[in-house]
């Protein structure tokens, strides 16, 4: 060009001359097509331009960068590689991993648009800057994050349990930021897996993840994801959550009771903060084991002919057992025995109801009725008329009112009615009781109540209804209740007296019965020793098999020749099942036994058994500690008393031969109220008053 330029010039000496206009053009767009623009990957090319053919200018524009990339890492370094764009060409680049901004002349600028770095241990930010050829440097720097090193899962744990759900923490660090994390469960068990990528949905943001809550410990396989969307490897672990988290023992709230084609069908209620897992019936009270827990809470089970009772436990989703609930499976409706007039005052009556259950009473109700004749109502078990205690408080009538009694079992069991009328205009004896011979004498205490007031009584030896004029009415000290006393010459044959009561206006009660001489009546025929006991509401007999069970019955013999029985009490009635005493005195302190515990003779051996009106040693659950205490059996309870291969059994040692109908059903009466949770405490003790060898 520079030749062409010289043609163009003035001969040497000679004045210039004007160029044509037409070859400056042409030398122009030479210049143009030879020097004009630049590489942007090279950084070659002029800084001037000669725009129009005018006076060259020079270049202001700066640099810009578009990218900064890292190529895959190799040996521990990475390669890092830069791409920016320049009207004239990039002449140089500098990798900075600080925010200074480079001048122009800076050492850091270099002709490549790469360069080689070591793999930082955590992370590093990389700038880069771009300068042209007229020394323009970039406005604006590319950053890039270096960060290659994946996060560290050190921990899974835990946390909450709830619907089924269990939240668990896992615990990761890493030097950029964690931000979310992965809970997989491993199929198959432990091993290695493939991690998922950092775009898997199972990735949760924070560090918490909600996962199914699962029986027994499961293996899962926990990652993290950082901020560059580097996944860490697997962290294995073994989770039990219902072992770590329920600490809360299941409850059962109740069995309901269903009758299936003559069967019954149990349904336990239970409850749980996690969920109840199994259900177990048994008919006895040990630690049930593995095998009896299944997922139904429903037992089709055979109607029993009396009660029979039923332990359920529960077991929740951690393997904790409930405490035993106890049901008493009865569907035996129970049967009112008796109501009695008891305590009167002058506007109110307290009135006695008893009751057969063949499990304990649990509720008392007292309907009263429009006439005697009027039908009955029998109420539900829900009825708010029952009450539980068996003392009913009711109005005071001014003549007669008539009601009918009902009793409801623990099972919700109702009775059928029992008629009863409360008549004001008659008084009511409602005790009799007998002391001990004394000269020859036998004393017999009576109690009657009036609302009117009770003015006379009378004993007889016979069974003729005294009228009101009878001779045999003695005065009294009138009042709303009398007591009174009789003495009777010692009979010498089985003798029942009655004593009735007399109001001012001449009413009559009818005769309340005391049975003894029962034990005057015995003879000595046989072998068998027997026992004669006299208590407050009569005497009744013992014979003693001494032959066939040695062991517990001259052990009674023993006491009752040292006259320990002397002033003690029956201290526990339970109608439906026994009479027991032997054990308190008559005050409710307990006697200490005077000799050793016995061994006890099972009915298996003895081939005795607890039939009604048997006789048999009371002990605790100990197996040989029975001492001075008896029962005597009132109903059949061989089912429940005798010894089999899985019951110990209770020790029979005799039998009531005299005032089994009489005395021993007085004292099976007599009212009770709660003691600890049984309905087995007198409300006034039947006492022993002496116990003596008959032979």
């Amino acid at each position: 060009m520079n030749s062409l330029l010289s043609k163009l010039a003035a001969p040497k000496g000679q004045p210039a001359r004007r160029a044509c206009p037409a070859l400056l053009l042409i030398a122009a767009l030479t210049l143009t097509a030879c020097g004009g623009g630049g590489d942007a990957n090279t950084g070659t090319g002029g800084n001037t331009s000669t725009p129009n053919g005018g006076t060259p200018s020079a270049d202001t524009e700066k640099p810009v960068l578009s990218s900064l990339k890292l190529a895959a890492p190799t040996g521990g370094s990475v390669v890092l590689q830069a791409l920016a764009r320049d009207n004239v060409g990039v002449s140089g680049y500098c990798f900075r991993s600080d925010d200074t901004l480079p001048a122009a002349g800076d050492a850091c600028f270099r002709a490549a648009a790469e360069i080689t770095v070591d793999v930082p241990a955590g992370h590093q930010t990389w700038r880069v800057h771009a300068r042209d050829a007229a020394g323009n440097v970039s406005a604006k720097p590319e950053v890039l994050l270096l960060d290659l090193r994946a996060p560290t899962v050190s921990a899974v744990t835990p946390v909450s349990l709830a619907s089924g759900k269990v939240n668990v923490r896992i615990t990761a660090s890493d030097s950029h930021g964690v931000s979310a994390v992965c809970l997989r469960a491993q199929a198959g068990g432990s091993g290695a897996t493939t991690p998922p990528l950092a775009s898997d949905g199972c990735f949760t943001t924070g560090d918490t993840v909600g996962v199914t809550a699962v029986v027994g410990p499961v293996i899962y396989r926990a990652y993290a994801r950082d901020l560059t969307g580097n996944v860490s490897a697997g962290f294995e672990t073994s989770l039990d959550a219902y072992a770590a988290l329920d600490t809360g023992k299941p409850s059962v709230t109740g069995v309901a009771v269903r009758k299936v084609d003559g069967q019954v069908e149990l349904t336990a209620t239970a409850i749980d903060d996690q969920g109840v897992s199994g259900y177990c019936f048994r008919t006895d009270r040990a630690t049930p084991p593995e095998a009896c827990y299944t997922p139904e809470p429903k037992r089709l089970v055979p109607a029993p002919a009396t009660y029979q009772e039923y332990t359920i436990h529960v077991r929740d989703h951690a393997g904790l057992v409930s405490a035993p609930f106890i049901h008493r499976l009865d569907v035996a409706a129970p049967v009112v025995q008796g109501v009695v007039t008891g305590a009167i005052t002058a506007t109110q009556v307290s009135v006695n109801v008893s009751a057969r259950t063949d499990d304990e009473p649990s509720a008392y109700c007292l309907r009263p009725r429009a006439n005697r004749d009027a039908p009955a109502v029998v109420p539900a078990a829900t009825d708010p008329c029952f009450i539980t205690q068996s003392t009913v408080v009711v109005a005071k009538p001014i003549d007669i009112q008539h009601y009918h009694a009902y009793v409801r079992d623990a099972a919700g069991n109702v009775s059928a009615p029992y008629a009863y009328t409360l008549d004001m205009g008659s008084p009511s004896v409602v005790s009799v009781t007998l002391g001990l011979t004394v000269a020859g004498q036998v004393p017999v205490t009576a109690t009657a109540v009036d609302g009117a007031g009770v003015t006379a009584m009378c004993l007889r030896t016979d069974n003729t209804e005294p009228a009101a004029s009878d001779a045999c009415f003695v005065s009294t000290t009138a009042g709303f209740s009398v007591t009174h006393p009789f003495s009777v010459p010692a009979p010498t044959a089985a003798t029942t007296v009655k004593v009735y009561a007399r109001d001012a206006a001449g009413n009559v009660s009818l005769g309340s019965p005391l049975s003894f001489g029962y034990c005057a009546s015995t003879g000595t025929v046989g072998i068998l020793p027997k026992v004669c006991v006299v208590t407050t509401l009569g005497e009744f007999v013992m014979e003693l098999d001494n032959v066939r069970a040695p062991i517990s019955a001259n052990n009674i013999l023993k006491y009752v020749d040292d006259g320990f029985y002397t002033d003690t009490q029956f201290h526990r009635i339970m109608s439906s099942f026994m009479v027991q005493g032997g054990g308190f005195t008559a005050a409710g302190v307990a006697k200490t036994a005077t000799y050793a515990a016995i061994t006890l003779e099972k009915t298996t051996t003895t081939g005795l058994s607890n039939t009604v009106g048997t006789v048999a040693m009371a002990r605790t659950s100990v197996l040989n500690s029975g001492t001075s205490q008896f029962f005597i059996n009132v109903v059949d309870n061989t089912s429940k008393l005798d010894s089999t291969s899985s019951n110990d059994g209770y020790a029979v040692f005799g039998k009531v031969i005299s005032g089994m109908d009489t005395t021993v059903q007085l004292i099976r009466a007599v009212p009770v109220q709660s003691n600890g949770g049984e309905l087995s405490k007198p409300l006034d003790s039947p006492r022993i008053l002496r116990a003596t060898r008959l032979r």
